[in-house]
């Protein structure tokens, strides 16, 4: 399990939310402009599928993956719980789908599980206005979050199934110290 990946989760869920708020009264001189808020959460999860990415040629595909199923979710959804789901799809295929390590059974329904509970906890959140729009997509960022903490799927750190807890525990603070 890794805290890096939940961080830096965290953190991208944080800041999408708050810049929602931020250009909100832009957006807002702006009228004419239909599905601004479509249009900044296809440009979250693109933005995020490019973070996920160890090197750059896996952000590029990311990216690009990313980008083909939003604009495929932008121009099929006719509502907002349609581009919703159709983007937590996108999610899925870029961060399960395209990592041959977490292609399996489980990756899948580890994505779908939370998936789910995070469009349902976004739904729960999401109120009138842009602040309860904000609220809900930190809210979807926070239970995507935990896929980070989930056994199996770190950043190349051990496994569950390898040692116990101690023995990963102390690899991981060896590591931290810099010692071998």
């Amino acid at each position: 399990m890794t805290t890096r990946g939940f961080g830096a989760s965290l953190g991208f869920g944080a800041l999408s939310a708050l810049s929602l708020v931020l250009i909100d009264p832009l957006l807002a001189a702006r009228p004419a402009i239909p599905g601004v808020a479509s249009l900044y959460a296809a440009g979250c999860l693109v933005a995020y599928a490019v973070l996920l990415g160890r090197s750059a040629r896996e952000r590029l595909r990311n990216g690009a993956v990313a980008g083909a199923v939003a604009a495929l979710a932008l121009a099929g959804a006719h509502d907002g719980t349609m581009l919703a789901i159709g983007l937590t799809l996108g999610l899925a295929i870029v961060r399960t789908g395209l990592d041959a390590r977490l292609r399996s059974l489980r990756g899948w329904l580890r994505e779908g599980v939370l998936g789910l509970a995070a469009l349902v906890f976004a739904g729960v959140l999401l109120s009138p206005g842009v602040l309860g729009v904000a609220l809900a997509f930190w809210g979807f960022a926070l239970v995507q979050s935990l896929f980070f903490l989930l056994p199996g799927s770190d950043d190349g750190a051990s496994s569950a199934g390898e040692g116990d807890a101690f023995d990963r525990a102390r690899a991981q603070l060896l590591i931290l110290l810099g010692d071998d």
